[in-house]
C-alpha cells in the first residue's frame, strides 16, 4: 500500500479531537504541502527546462551563422594570402643558366679499383676558377666521393676505394661548387658503367670454396 493512502486510512480509524488525531491532523498538513510544493517545483522544472531547450536552440543557431561566416572570411582570406605569398617567391634571374656534361665515364666503361680513373666534363657559364665535385654512386646511392677539382674539363689520378666491389650500376655525379645563381645549381648525373675488383672477387670467391 502507498504510504500516502496508508496515512489517510490511519487518520480515518482514530477518533477526532484525540492526540493521534491532531498529530495525523498536523501529518496530513505537512503530507500536502510536500505533495502541493513538489508538484508545482517539477511544474516549473519543466518550464524551465523547455526554455533553456528554445535558449539552446537559438544560441545553436546564431553561433553557426556567426562562426560561418568567420570561418568563410578566414579560409577566403587564407587562400587570397597564400596566392600572394606564392607570387613573391617566383624567382627570376637575369644570369644565365649554368650547365655540366660528363663525357667519361659513359655507357661501356669499365673502371678497376686498383688502377686510377679520370673524368672529363664540359661547361656552360661556369667560370675556369670554379671547381666541381664528383661523387661515384651505386643504385642511386653515394658510394665515395671522388674529390673537387678546378673547371678545367680533366680529373685524372683519382684512386677508388678498395671497398668498392664489383658491378654494372654505377655512375658519376657532378655538382656545381658555388654557382653564381644559387637556385639553379649546374649538375649532371651519367649513364651506368661497371667496375671491376679482382682482389675483393677473389676473396668473395675462396670465402665461398670453403
Amino acid at each position: 500500500m502507498p504510504i500516502i493512502e496508508f496515512v489517510e486510512n490511519t487518520i480515518r480509524n482514530v477518533e477526532k479531537n484525540s492526540v493521534y488525531t491532531q498529530h495525523f491532523g498536523v501529518i496530513d498538513v505537512v503530507r500536502r504541502q510536500i505533495i502541493r510544493t513538489m508538484a508545482t517545483g517539477h511544474y516549473q522544472f519543466a518550464i524551465l527546462r523547455k526554455f533553456n531547450y528554445f535558449f539552446l536552440m537559438l544560441f545553436m543557431l546564431f553561433s553557426h551563422a556567426v562562426f560561418g561566416v568567420a570561418i568563410k572570411q578566414s579560409f577566403q582570406t587564407s587562400i587570397a594570402t597564400n596566392t600572394i605569398k606564392g607570387k613573391s617567391k617566383v624567382y627570376k634571374s637575369n644570369l644565365p643558366k649554368s650547365a655540366i656534361k660528363i663525357s667519361d665515364p659513359g655507357e661501356g666503361t669499365i673502371w678497376t679499383v686498383s688502377e686510377a680513373a679520370k673524368i672529363k666534363w664540359t661547361t656552360a657559364n661556369i667560370d675556369a676558377t670554379k671547381s666541381i665535385r664528383f661523387f661515384l654512386a651505386k643504385d642511386d646511392m653515394v658510394v665515395q666521393e671522388l674529390g673537387s677539382f678546378k673547371n678545367n674539363s680533366l680529373a685524372e689520378g683519382i684512386a677508388l676505394a678498395k671497398n668498392v666491389g664489383s658491378g654494372d650500376q654505377y655512375q658519376v655525379v657532378g655538382i656545381e661548387l658555388f654557382p653564381d645563381d644559387k637556385y639553379r645549381i649546374a649538375k649532371h648525373v651519367t649513364s651506368y658503367f661497371s667496375i671491376r675488383n679482382p682482389v675483393a672477387d677473389a676473396r668473395k670467391e675462396a670465402a665461398l670454396a670453403k
